[in-house]
């Protein structure tokens, strides 16, 4: 066998042998409600349920651990910084049969055009809707009118 063969296969053979090495932290929900993840390492499992909760991956499987939010944020704050920020959804009635907004609708716009705006990158999706009162071809209509008129808004 060739040096460099026999370098290749040890290399290959450490590179098998090498545990697997990582964690995982189970970080809290912005809304407060519960979450949980298991943690598989070949045939052993560990189940993060609490904020913070932490495994770590070793030669043995997934390690229980504890982690913090000042821990959380001076090892992975760069990428938490970088993930979009999360779906706004905002409601808008209409005056029955018409494609203008109630009082009540109207004074949400500027908070909707402040949201937008807020966004670096911003992906808007409008639908409008109708009630079932009149016809179909009229209700598709007037629901085609409220969601190009929200997209102009």
């Amino acid at each position: 066998m060739s040096r460099c063969a026999a370098l290749g296969l040890a290399l290959l053979l450490a590179a098998c042998a090498a545990p697997q090495q990582g964690s995982v932290v189970l970080l809290p929900e912005a809304d407060g409600h519960a979450t949980a993840v298991a943690v598989q390492q070949g045939d052993k499992q560990l189940l993060l349920d609490k904020p913070y909760a932490a495994a770590q991956l070793t030669r043995d499987g997934p390690r229980a651990a504890t982690s913090s939010e000042q821990e959380v944020q001076q090892h992975y704050g760069t990428a938490l910084a970088a993930l979009p920020s999360p779906p706004a959804q905002f409601t808008l009635y209409f005056v029955e049969g018409k494609d203008e907004f109630t009082d009540q609708s109207r004074q949400l716009v500027d908070n909707i055009l402040a949201e937008i705006a807020r966004r670096p990158v911003s992906d808007v999706l409008v639908i409008g809707h109708t009630d079932k009162r009149g016809s179909d071809a009229f209700n598709d209509a007037l629901s085609l009118q409220r969601a190009e008129g929200c997209a102009s808004c």
